[in-house]
């Protein structure tokens, strides 16, 4: 599953607290969900948003990355800088 494309599509079950879809679900592509790309807009852009300045509820994205862990669900996060490596893992562990 990847975050920002279900949110771009306007199916994001997320946003309502609803992680019992993630039982189907063996990897999470963690993407961050940019300002610009409103829900159900279509829009698929990566950017260089932190996770934890991520635009896609307050549901999102701790207790799905909690979630995930505890259910052992694989995630991936793609990043465009070595820093931003540092802050998602440094957002991950504050959980």
């Amino acid at each position: 599953m990847d975050t920002e494309h279900v949110y771009a599509s306007g199916n994001y079950p997320i946003l309502d607290g609803d992680l019992q879809f993630l039982g189907q679900v063996d990897l999470v592509h963690l993407n961050t969900i940019p300002f610009f790309v409103g829900y159900g807009s279509g829009l698929d852009r990566h950017s260089d948003t932190r996770l934890a300045d991520s635009k896609s509820g307050v549901s999102y994205p701790g207790p799905l990355i909690k979630v995930c862990a505890d259910r052992g669900i694989r995630m991936v996060m793609e990043v465009s800088s070595p820093s931003l490596v540092l802050d998602n893992l440094e957002f991950i562990k504050s959980l």
